[in-house]
């Protein structure tokens, strides 16, 4: 094995590589495979690190975009690509065949990657995660940004990304995504056949559940169990108060180029209950009555926390996201108030406006599961943002007001932690299984958008089970 291919595999699997060593893997494999890798700067965060992207292949006309790094809490994007940059290394003349040629975007917001701290152990501690945690404000999420932001005030992240897009015009985009704890799911900018097949086979042979009421994508298609297409513009998405549009983002870029995108999502910790597609047990409306009271009463908690830590520090990037989740609170529940009216026995309550946009939807366990996740992951995130702000401020050690918040903040959020891998059953998925699934996903992808294309990839071994652990010795395909 050679010293690139090792640094490969080191880093993709055991645990989450971070943005350095991911850099340093692809460094290794464009120095080692000169003929057909090359790593570039295609751009520059906010805070002027460079946005880097490796291309791995030479000369053909299909190309496929692999996004990490879009959403710092969401971790395990760095794990998959450094598998999967060893995988399209390996099988590279398989894709050649067909004139695919594969780009890796190795990390779209470095900034946010390094304010977000990771436990260096290969198994996370569910308070471990949370007491480094950061996930920018929406306005600051390069992918969801362009639906947010005014004309004219562009992310550098964005701008980066949408020029690689017209510059590639890919057949494909994957964007790796995760989700602290539930199942596996994939959201699709256009249907594509076989991939419901895909998702379930993967998800079986590495024991993760697929999820059937995820939060984000709560009132959009389901074409097949844990496949939801993302709505076109001027259909609804999400409740009112999520305000950002997956029809504006870098999402439907590449279909201005005859593309499409798939986002993959695999969890940290798994929930037995996100697969249930079973009726509620207890009635739909008092199980949403229960969330709406605990969102509530945690977000009043919580933005208590805020406003005294707002009092003292000024702005700055984990204040605003702390802001921002603490100030979601209320207002989702209020907009679940309706969700709860139009789940009530006959006879019981008003009927909803005629506005309501979960009408149509028929609840199931999993639905309600997702709702009770989001009344402990959206309070609980608020808070460990505020606790990280307070850990990193050195006036914490100075300033009684401070810290008195920050004793608060710890109690808090260790118990949160507690409740809510509790109340989830949730049990630790380790990396390389979080890896390999979302890389087995992006491959499936891969093959079936080219077979759509009617150019489908030739070659069995694509189906073997040692997909992402090939023999590996000198950067020659295996025999």
């Amino acid at each position: 094995m050679t010293g690139s291919a090792r640094r490969v595999r080191d880093t993709a699997a055991g645990r989450y590589p971070s943005v350095d060593e991911l850099v340093r893997t692809a460094t290794g494999l464009a120095e080692g495979n000169p003929d057909f890798c090359a790593l570039r700067r295609i751009g520059s965060s906010q805070r002027g690190e460079p946005i880097r992207l490796l291309t791995v292949g030479t000369g053909g006309d299909r190309n496929v975009l692999v996004v990490a790094g879009a959403h710092a809490n969401e971790v395990v994007g760095a794990a998959t690509t450094a598998a999967l940059a060893r995988h399209a290394v390996a099988y590279r003349d398989i894709y050649a065949s067909s004139g695919i040629v594969w780009h890796f975007l190795l990390c779209l917001d470095p900034d946010s990657a390094r304010l977000h701290r990771t436990e260096p152990s290969p198994v996370q501690s569910f308070l471990g995660h949370h007491r480094g945690f950061y996930r920018p404000a929406a306005a600051e999420q390069p992918e969801l940004a362009p639906s947010l932001r005014p004309p004219g005030d562009e992310l550098p992240e964005t701008r980066a990304l949408f020029d690689v897009i017209d510059e590639l015009r890919p057949m494909l985009q994957c964007s790796l995504h995760g989700i602290d704890v539930g199942g596996t799911w994939v959201q699709v900018t256009r249907d594509l056949p076989g991939l419901s097949a895909a998702l379930a086979a993967s998800a079986a042979g590495l024991g993760i559940p697929i999820e059937r009421g995820a939060f984000d994508t709560f009132a959009w298609p389901e074409t097949a169990p844990g496949v939801f297409v993302m709505p076109q513009t001027g259909e609804h998405e999400r409740f009112g108060p999520h305000v950002e549009l997956a029809s504006a983002s870098t999402w439907y870029a590449p279909h201005r180029h005859g593309g499409l995108t798939a986002l993959i999502e695999v969890p940290m910790w798994t929930s037995p209950y996100v697969d249930d597609a079973r009726p509620p047990e207890a009635p739909a409306e008092a199980a949403i009555l229960s969330c709406i009271t605990r969102l509530r009463a945690a977000g009043v908690e919580v933005g208590r926390l805020v406003d005294d830590v707002g009092a003292v520090l000024p702005d700055s990037r984990l204040f605003r996201a702390a802001r921002g989740l603490s100030d979601l609170c209320p207002v989702l529940a209020d907009e679940w108030t309706d969700l709860a009216a139009d789940n009530a026995p006959d006879g019981a309550a008003e009927p909803p406006p005629p506005a309501a946009t979960t009408s149509h939807l028929t609840l199931t366990r999993a639905h309600i599961t997702s709702l009770q996740a989001q009344t402990w992951r959206l309070p609980l995130r608020a808070a460990a943002m505020l606790l990280h702000l307070l850990d990193d401020e050195p006036r914490t050690r100075t300033q009684p007001q401070l810290r008195y918040a920050q004793n608060r903040l710890i109690a808090l959020v260790t118990r949160w932690c507690r409740e809510y891998e509790a109340a989830l059953a949730a049990t630790w998925l380790p990396v390389a299984r979080q890896a390999e699934h979302q890389g087995r996903m992006t491959v499936a992808a891969v093959r079936l958008a080219a077979a759509a294309e009617r150019r489908p990839l030739p070659g069995a071994k694509l189906d073997d089970p040692a997909l992402f652990h090939p023999p590996h010795t000198n950067g020659r395909n295996p025999s």
